[in-house]
């Protein structure tokens, strides 16, 4: 096989061929292929290797057209845009003649999907960086500079598509900017897929025009829709100290008169304009911030000192570097000369002391990176407020007058206040953390005390509680905030307080004024303690006691009940009371009461009588709340509540309404049922549950409670009828049993509950509104005569697109009507309807006219109406004739020959223009052919060997387009091909019906080699084609994917070896890639001859060429040969003890996986999964045993199929001593037992020999009455 030439050589010659054979290729396309392949590094340097006069040509015509194609323009020349017309001409012929296959002049991007002659309407054209890019949209806009590369790439969906040889481009330029008109773009500056920008394009816009299958396609176009982007047009080109500037930047934003105020472009967020750009200035002013701009005579360089006259005013800088327009504007009008507009002031204090000192700093920038102003610019103002509570956002607060400076020492008139500072520095007032919350304080005396918290306990303790006896002496203990020590009783002020009850009226007692009291005098009472400090005025009051118990009363801590879900009528409740741990039902002290209410929060009624610890509820008490009560001394302590219900009571989960129809409306003396649930929204109570229902009713669909009423007599029965008087209203249930639950509310998913419309509104019996009417075979039949129309009439569903049947009771009304086109109403139709049904049989006196069918049911009316007439019987209104195969798709190519089926569709009754009835077998067809599939009605031949609905496409209709033509009565319809029919036998014929079985070319392997050509003929000759010639063209191989490392080859020579095969091979262990088998894929053009013609034909699948099973069996028989064995420490393939760690990969690389096999699975046994290293688990017999392991070496992915390479290795597993030694003592054991007195037998008998006196010969015993193998 001769060595291949460089791919862009190979490629350059196809195109040439192809123009040379089938002059399809238009030369301006040819000049933008050779222009790209030149412009390449292989071209560059095959150039610089080989004089252009030794480069082949086909001939001289082809030579001098690409020679033509590559010239520039001469001095004087019109530019190259003039070629354009040419190229959109050639793009304009017929499909006729469209090259039959192409060949990629390079290897596509991963991202780019197959190419395509035509593309589909929402194609899409986008301008990027790069060729066929994976992004869905155009990434290369805005200003552009010379040596900058523009890609126009066409993408389908989100892909991008390759351009397969056939395509134009034509890119525009012109000055109007961010337009999406293509009229403003007139100057062609390029007919390739990628335009490189030059100096002379100085302040163009770009778009381009790609022309696919005879259809122009724009970009970069909009996303969705069609036409121009004029967000993303590329553009200008800038010139020598021009910039798009992204934005300007004051020096200051908030500046005062005798300030110079600098302006910054930028080419970015953060990147300011490069020194070399050149940016001109204008400075406005004016008094409205927004509007009103005059600019500042004499101002136009990047900065602006600020005049008295601008005092008060807005200014406005607007800056351009030969592109756009960026501007930036003052925040604040210009101040006063010396004026600064601040950002905040700071507040920091020495203590909250009396004698303090205060100090602000005013600063501009921001709070985390402040500047400080002079204070001689700053006026502060100093604030304060005295409260019992910290300020808030209602504070009043009142200036200390006298105080405008920078500190502020706080002064005794100052005590208990809080204070906060503004400041002004001739802009703005700022006040210290956002007054009227920002603070510090409250000031108080040195020595003085904050009381945050105060507690009662007992003397001598900490530890607060507030539940004493008569014994007790209590003391009240008080801290400062965050303090962690309680405040010397000596700094504070103490009053005693006593109440008759917890929480009442408390007073003083007289003359209790220590830390401490002695609680004897106040058994029953409540006692608190007022806290006051004595320096300063904070003060605090302790929570009160419990009353005081008497001596020994007991302090009941829980209360707890016997039950805690619910209490049933008739069953008894048992409290129990704890002091901390201990039991204290039966103390002496303890007093028991029990009280009700109707619910958990009224438990304030008490029973009279229930005096213990345990109470039986009653009947009256069902539905209610009871709960215990005990004191022990300190008052009444409560247990938890619990619910008293009927027996077989349940918790209901909800209830729902049935019988009604699902838009709710219910015919009166209709059954509703209502349906309760437990627990679950699917449990439904049982008939021993006890469960109460009411029904009610409403004048409105509301769910409100208020708006319903009891329906008297409607009551403990899940079924309710309503009656007459109930027409119009809506009824809803509630249900109750532990729980009360309504049919007009249910659990939402997400907690809580939604509302639900209550059932109704109740109607007269057989009233029902109706949602439509139509005849039941609208959609099976059409309007034609003999045919029958059952009305099929729905109600409303549960919403708004869905509908129910109607139901059988409804009083219906039904009519039909007849309409023709000179009829000026419909006139209702009386014959043919059959009583029962209301089903109407389309009659002849129907012929023509138009059909409408109503219905009512004592509400509203719906009416049908049919889109079409009536027809005579056998006749049909046709929606469209089809063809197998679909003779109107682009992708098929009928040979004359081929067999096409037509099928006729006629209207539904229902009208529908997307599903018809298929009526082939009444209708007639007939084929016709034309040179224009658009030719007008006159040219079409009709094709007389063509007859009926199958047919054999004639040969008259080669290199013409077919039509077929249905007709029922007066109705006709037809279907053009989409490509003219390609002749018999012809070498288009041939490549057509390739494409149309579609095979794959795969070369299997043998040792004798192997030809893609004849694979191919094989094909042909499958097809009819025996007499065609078959060759690879030249420079028509490219594989997929390429390795360095791999061995794999078609040839394309123009010689013998032409379509000879090197089958592939790559030790995958050197693959770094990702689908080996992917190496072996190639798309291959081949040439069809025959009488002097040819045609090119590149399948649709890739060629396959097999691996060279020889080399890998090899390989793999190395590998296997190489396979390392793991061997425990001291153990070899000679004496192995212990188990043995069996590869499960090999390869250098790991790319082969092993399996094992063992001749001896007693002795080795193989054991694993395959993810990881075999164990080859040993066991040890008394002897040595030799073992085979044969390695089996195979592929991990990829690889030729059955193709193993394998290896024996032996291995002796040593014997086991202690098991020898126990073997040897069991056959010693059985060697002395057999050959006792009693075993020893005359020859031939079972008589026991003589052992005093023999008699005849011996028979001693053998290995096998032994036991044993004979081989010790």
């Amino acid at each position: 096989m001769k060595p291949k030439k460089p791919l862009t050589e190979r490629v350059l010659a196809l195109l040439l061929a192809l123009v040379t054979v089938t002059a399809l290729v238009p030369v301006p396309a040819l000049a933008e292929a050779v222009d790209e392949l030149a412009a390449t590094p292989q071209a560059e340097a095959a150039a610089e290797e080989q004089p252009a006069e030794d480069a082949p040509a086909a001939n001289g015509v082809a030579a001098d057209a690409a020679a033509d194609a590559e010239q520039e323009p001469a001095a004087g020349e019109e530019p190259a845009e003039e070629a354009a017309p040419e190229a959109d001409a050639a793009v304009e012929q017929p499909a006729a003649v469209a090259p039959t296959a192409v060949v990629t002049a390079g290897k596509a991007d991963a991202s780019a999907v197959a190419s395509a002659d035509t593309l589909t309407s929402e194609a899409k054209v986008y301008i990027q960086d790069s060729k066929d890019k994976d992004n869905s949209y155009s990434t290369k806009y805005g200003a552009l500079k010379a040596g900058e590369t523009l890609w126009a790439n066409v993408y389908e969906g989100y892909s991008s598509v390759t351009n397969p040889g056939t395509w134009t481009y034509t890119w525009l330029a012109g000055t109007t900017k961010a337009s999406n008109n293509v009229a403003d773009y007139t100057e062609v500056v390029g007919h390739e897929q990628s335009l490189t920008i030059t100096d002379a394009m100085v302040g163009k816009y770009f778009i381009c025009k790609v022309t696919a299958g005879g259809k122009d396609y724009y970009g970069p176009s909009v996303s969705y829709g069609s036409g121009i982007n004029a967000n993303y047009i590329p553009g200008p080109v800038l010139g020598a100290g021009q910039a798009s500037l992204y934005s300007v930047k004051l020096s200051s934003s908030s500046p005062a008169v005798g300030d110079t105020l600098t302006a910054t472009p930028y080419t970015a967020y953060n990147t300011p304009a490069a020194r070399d750009t050149t940016v001109t200035y204008t400075w406005y002013e004016s008094t409205n911030k927004y509007s009103g701009w005059t600019e500042i005579e004499g101002a136009a360089t990047a900065s602006l000192t600020l005049t008295d006259a601008l005092e008060g005013k807005y200014v406005k800088v607007k800056a351009n570097a030969g592109v756009n327009d960026v501007e930036a504007t003052t925040s604040d009008a210009v101040l006063k000369a010396g004026a600064v507009k601040l950002a905040g002031v700071e507040l920091s204090a020495s203590s909250t002391e009396i004698g303090a000192t205060l100090t602000a700093k005013a600063y501009t920038g921001s709070s985390y990176s402040p500047t400080y102003v002079d204070n001689s610019k700053v006026t502060y103002t100093w604030k304060k407020f005295k409260g019992t509570s910290a300020p808030s956002s209602s504070t009043k607060w009142e200036t200390i007058e006298g105080e405008s400076g920078p500190t502020l020492t706080v002064a005794d008139d100052l005590e208990g206040c809080y204070v906060s500072v503004s400041a002004n520095a001739g802009a703005n007032d700022v006040s210290f953390g956002g007054w009227p919350t920002g603070y510090v304080g409250p000031f108080k005396q040195a020595g003085a005390v904050d009381i945050y918290s105060a507690i009662l306990a007992p003397e001598g303790s900490t530890s607060g509680t507030y539940v004493y006896t008569v014994d007790d002496t209590v003391q009240a203990l008080a801290k400062e905030k965050g303090a962690s020590d309680y405040i010397d009783a000596s700094k504070l002020s103490y009053q005693w307080q006593i109440a008759d009850a917890k929480g009442g009226t408390y007073t003083d007692i007289e003359g209790a004024t220590s830390n401490t009291l002695e609680l004897m005098a106040y058994e029953s009472k409540s006692v608190r303690c007022h806290i006051t400090a004595k320096i300063g005025s904070s003060d605090y009051t302790t929570k009160g006691t419990s009353l005081i118990g008497a001596s020994g009363s007991v302090n009941i801590t829980k209360i707890a009940l016997d039950r805690t879900v619910e209490a049933k009528v008739g069953e008894k409740i048992t409290a129990t009371a704890k002091s901390g741990s201990d039991d204290v039902t039966s103390n002496p002290k303890v007093i028991w009461s029990w009280y009700y209410g109707d619910s958990p929060s009224t438990c304030n009624t008490k029973i009279e009588g229930a005096d213990t610890n345990s109470f039986t509820p009653d009947a009256a008490l069902a539905n209610k709340y009871v709960q215990a009560r005990a004191n022990g001394g300190f008052g009444d302590e409560q247990s938890s509540t619990l619910p008293v219900v009927e027996a077989g009571a349940v918790d209901l989960y909800g209830v729902t309404v049935t019988g009604a129809l699902a838009s709710g409306q219910i015919a009166a003396g209709k059954a509703l049922t209502a349906k309760a649930t437990k627990g679950n929204s699917y449990t439904d109570v049982s008939a021993t549950d006890t469960v109460h229902y009411q029904w009610q009713y409403s004048n409105d669909k509301s769910s409100y409670d208020s708006h319903f009423v009891n329906i008297p007599d409607a009551t403990d029965s899940a079924t309710y009828a309503p009656t007459a008087d109930m027409v119009g209203k809506y009824i809803r249930v509630i249900a109750t049993s532990k729980n009360s639950v309504k049919s007009t509310e249910k659990k939402s998913t997400y907690g809580g509950t939604q509302s639900v419309d209550p059932v109704g509104p109740v109607t007269p019996a057989g009233q029902y509104k109706l949602k439509f009417v139509a005849p039941n075979e609208a959609s099976s039949t059409t309007l034609s005569v003999g045919a029958v129309l059952t009305p099929r009439v729905k109600i409303p569903g549960s919403s708004s697109w869905s509908d129910s049947d109607l139901p059988e009771d409804a009083k219906l009304t039904l009519a039909w009507y007849a309409k023709g086109e000179d009829d000026s109403d419909w006139v209702e139709v009386s014959n043919g309807i059959d009583a029962e049904t209301g089903a109407l049989t389309l009659n002849d006196s129907l012929v023509g006219k138009r059909i409408k069918l109503t219905a009512s049911a004592l509400d509203n009316t719906v009416e049908w109406v049919s889109s079409d007439s009536v027809t005579a019987a056998g006749e049909y209104n046709l929606l469209r004739v089809t063809t197998t195969p679909q003779i109107n798709s682009d992708s098929t190519h009928l040979v004359s020959g081929d067999s096409v089926k037509a099928t006729a569709q006629a209207k539904r009754a229902d009208g529908s223009t997307t599903n018809g009835i298929d009526v082939t077998d009444q209708a007639t067809v007939a084929w016709y052919a034309a040179d224009d599939a658009k030719a007008p009605a006159a040219d079409w031949t009709p094709l007389p060997d063509m007859s009926g609905v199958t047919a054999t496409v004639s040969a008259s209709a080669a290199g013409k387009y077919l039509k077929a033509v249905a007709t029922s009565g007066s109705s006709t319809v037809e279907l053009v091909s989409a490509n003219p029919v390609i002749a018999a036998g012809s070498l288009e014929a041939a490549v057509q019906k390739l494409n149309d079985a579609n095979k794959q070319i795969a070369v299997d392997y043998s040792a004798d080699g192997g030809n893609v050509n004849d694979v191919l003929k094989a094909q042909l000759a499958e097809l009819g084609f025996d007499d065609i010639d078959v060759k690879v063209s030249e420079g028509g191989v490219l594989f997929k994917a390429e390795d360095a490392k791999a061995t794999i080859g078609i040839s394309d020579a123009q010689d013998e070896t032409n379509g000879d095969v090197t089958f592939f091979y790559i030790d995958p262990n050197e693959y770094t890639g990702y689908n080996i088998d992917g190496l072996r894929s190639a798309d291959v053009v081949f040439e069809l001859s025959r009488d002097g013609k040819t045609e090119y034909y590149r399948p649709n699948k890739t060629v396959q060429v097999a691996w060279d099973e020889a080399r890998v069996q090899q390989m793999l028989d190395d590998a296997a040969e190489q396979i390392a064995i793991g061997y425990a420490s001291g153990d070899s393939a000679e004496s192995v003890t212990s188990n043995l760690t069996l590869p499960y990969r090999a390869g250098s690389k790991s790319k082969f996986e092993v399996e094992w096999k063992s001749s001896d699975g007693d002795a080795i046994w193989p054991s694993g999964y395959g993810w990881s290293d075999y164990t080859g688990k040993v066991t040890r017999a008394s002897s040595d045993r030799d073992v085979t392991l044969t390695a089996t070496v195979s592929f991990v992915s990829g690889g030729p199929s059955g193709v193993e390479g394998t290896h024996d290795f032996t291995v002796t597993v040593k014997g086991d001593p202690e098991k020898v030694a126990a073997d040897k003592k069991a056959l010693q054991e059985k060697v002395d037992a057999a050959f006792a007195y009693d075993n020893i037998k005359y020859s031939g008998t079972d008589t026991v020999a003589e052992k005093d006196g023999l008699t005849d010969d011996l028979q001693m015993p053998r290995t096998s009455t032994l036991g044993v193998d004979g081989k010790y």
